[in-house]
């Protein structure tokens, strides 16, 4: 091999290295790329388990989950309520518990908004408020997000209330 071949493959080296160099910052920008842009996973799917101290009944526990907004109690329970609305508007299933007061005590309601804008309502009744003493499950066939007084998405057209 004479000298001036070995001078033009050491000229060639670094053009060499910094194509590699500059293909491998590529792939790892587009691998990086497509993990930033790409689909993300769902909200996490679960089954708000409320504060009561008797076991929950069989169909409260084992309900299907699905992605949970949290739980509405006392102040700000705008947060709940917008991911309610927002799973309405995009009509995917979404789950969210109310907490409140009652004249007897605490009143404890799972709303779970279906896919097909319909709703079901978990109650823990009060003999006293509700004449049933347990949990009770309303099937709505709309659900209604109002602004005016406050802001709430509440289930409507419920049927008529079934112990569970």
């Amino acid at each position: 091999m004479s000298a001036r071949s070995r001078d033009l493959d050491r000229s060639w080296r670094p053009l060499v290295v910094v194509f590699a160099l500059a293909t491998a910052c590529l792939v790892i920008f587009g691998v990086a790329a497509v993990l930033l842009l790409g689909p993300k996973p769902a909200d996490p799917l679960m089954r708000w388990s409320p504060p009561v101290r008797d076991p929950l009944p069989a169909a409260v526990a084992g309900r299907d989950p699905l992605p949970f907004c949290g739980v509405a109690q006392g102040g700000d329970v705008a947060f709940v309520y917008r991911c309610m609305e927002q799973a309405v508007d995009a009509h995917q299933g979404a789950e969210a518990g109310i907490v409140g007061t009652s004249d007897f005590g605490q009143r404890i309601q799972i709303l779970r908004v279906l896919p097909a804008r319909t709703a079901e309502l978990y109650v823990l009744g009060d003999l006293k408020t509700e004449g049933y003493d347990g949990w009770l499950l309303l099937t709505c066939t709309g659900v209604v997000v109002e602004r005016d007084p406050r802001f709430v998405v509440r289930p409507d057209g419920c049927g008529p209330a079934n112990p569970v």
